[in-house]
């Protein structure tokens, strides 16, 4: 009977500051998302779009009539937001989702690191992980996914687990498969992984949700990938490869390290953010700030390296310390809880791209039908707040001929085929402030854009309205967005 009382005197202590230190850090995670709560980026309304198409009419269309185009990266983020569309509204939605998500992937963190909070901590003070947390993305669904497989990468089957935590890591297997385009290339490697293993078939059920939405993918936008992978990850494989190691290429440092260093039975762990390095590298990186699409590589990077423990885990995470916040940004963070100051909007990365956007889809509601055809180069929140508008994406993300043009992300564009649609209104935009002395439009903002406004069919069918639109940028720069109607005499 003395043996337990001793166990237990020891282990209390313990398991208060156990306790104090998860609550603590539970307090910096709310502390952060409730700063970062308000930001949100452009791109997100893309999703919203569609969700909104689904709640509304039953329809995955970027347009409510014309062609089926799957300009979206995430279906399940979709399906999603769309399943509630009809009775929630689907951008508060996508926040407290992705709130949810990102604390579910800390909780799955801490519990594959044995209960150490130290990893949780380290990946908290990672920049992207709170600027993405509640942007309207899938991240933070990403980053819950992947965290939650790292079980399946084990030689060995823990028989000592409970049953849900058993199948939980297939369920998270099967829906990465629709989380991301990468989705099907991970499911694949652990399905063939496990099946060497032990030749159980349980990871075969993993398979369905990607097989489903390829032949639903195939039968309703006669596509066998979707629209963003022509419009990003195409065109010329050197430059996207060396666009990729600029975005990505200190990472290989970590992964290398933890692949020399692991055991045996670890050593296929690290295979996985190793292929999804692979991916993002190859694939050209990303062109939104704070390394997005890293995110989810950090979270496995942090869970293997509590696996190998001693002075190599403090090494692997300190790999990351390129990626923290600033320790102004951390005491704003702090300061925010009794001044109520939040992520300030010259932090976003469209700066206020947003809130213009719905005064301009305000004014263009009073003055043009929903009839009117409306071509953008950005392409997210103004086609939302116009969501009943046929819109084309100068950007190619959400039209199957542009993505399919040469060139890689932003390079793809024709302004022939773009006048060959006779938009109606044009939404172009500058870096030159409206209430300057010089305030015209100046084409200076993208290469697609200029082309446009400089065709002499353009200069021919369109004429400027006298309204524009000033907006504040990142860093307080200043653009400016401003309108272009097709002649109505023509």
């Amino acid at each position: 009977m003395k043996i337990p009382k001793e166990k237990n005197s020891v282990s209390r202590p313990n398991l208060i500051r156990h306790f104090v230190l998860k609550g603590l850090l539970g307090l910096w995670c709310v502390l952060c998302l409730r700063y970062f709560w308000n930001h949100m980026g452009d791109d997100s309304y893309i999703f919203f779009r569609y969700a909104d198409h689904l709640a509304q009419d039953n329809s995955l269309n970027w347009n409510l009539q014309g062609a089926s185009v799957e300009g979206f990266s995430s279906p399940l983020w979709v399906l999603w937001l769309g399943l509630w569309g009809r009775w929630l509204d689907v951008v508060v939605l996508a926040r407290w989702t992705g709130c949810f998500c990102l604390l579910a992937a800390c909780w799955q963190i801490v519990r594959q690191s044995r209960g150490s909070v130290i990893g949780v901590f380290v990946l908290s003070l990672v920049m992207g992980i709170q600027y993405w947390a509640t942007s309207g993305l899938e991240t933070p669904l990403y980053l819950w996914l992947l965290v939650s497989i790292v079980p399946l990468l084990s030689p060995q089957v823990n028989e000592h687990s409970r049953l849900s935590q058993k199948i939980w890591p297939w369920i998270a297997l099967g829906a990465l498969g629709v989380t991301r385009p990468e989705g099907p290339v991970i499911v694949l490697f652990l399905v063939a992984f496990r099946w060497w293993q032990d030749k159980r078939c349980l990871g075969m059920y993993s398979l369905l949700p990607m097989v489903f939405w390829q032949i639903f993918r195939v039968y309703y936008f006669e596509a066998s990938l979707p629209n963003t992978y022509w419009a990003k990850a195409s065109g010329d494989f050197v430059s996207r490869a060396s666009s990729g190691f600029g975005y990505a290429g200190w990472l290989i440092v970590p992964l290398s390290l933890g692949l020399w260093k692991s055991k045996e039975k670890d050593v296929w762990m690290w295979l996985l953010p190793l292929m999804l390095w692979c991916i993002v590298v190859f694939g050209g990186g990303d062109w939104m700030w704070h390394h997005r699409l890293l995110v989810p590589i950090f979270g496995l990077i942090v869970v293997l390296a509590h696996r190998i423990g001693g002075v190599m885990m403090w090494i692997l995470q300190g790999s990351l310390l390129p990626y923290v916040m600033s320790p102004m940004m951390i005491w704003a963070i702090f300061s925010g809880l009794w001044t109520g100051k939040t992520l300030p909007i010259v932090e976003y990365q469209e700066g206020n791209l947003i809130e213009v956007s719905a005064n301009i889809a305000t004014v263009m509601k009073e003055v043009y039908p929903s009839s009117h055809r409306i071509a953008v180069n950005h392409a997210g929140a103004l086609p939302y707040f116009l969501s009943e508008y046929e819109v084309i994406d100068m950007s190619a993300l959400n039209d199957v001929y542009l993505a399919r043009l040469d060139g890689g992300l932003h390079q793809k564009y024709d302004p022939e085929y773009i006048l060959s649609l006779k938009p109606d209104v044009v939404v172009l935009n500058s870096f030159v402030d409206p209430k300057s002395k010089n305030g015209v439009y100046r084409p200076d903002y993208w290469i697609g854009e200029t082309a446009l406004f400089n065709h002499p069919h353009f200069v021919r069918d369109y004429v400027p309205i006298a309204q524009s639109w000033r907006r504040v940028r990142y860093g307080g720069g200043i653009a400016s967005v401003w309108l272009f109607q097709r002649r109505k005499d023509l």
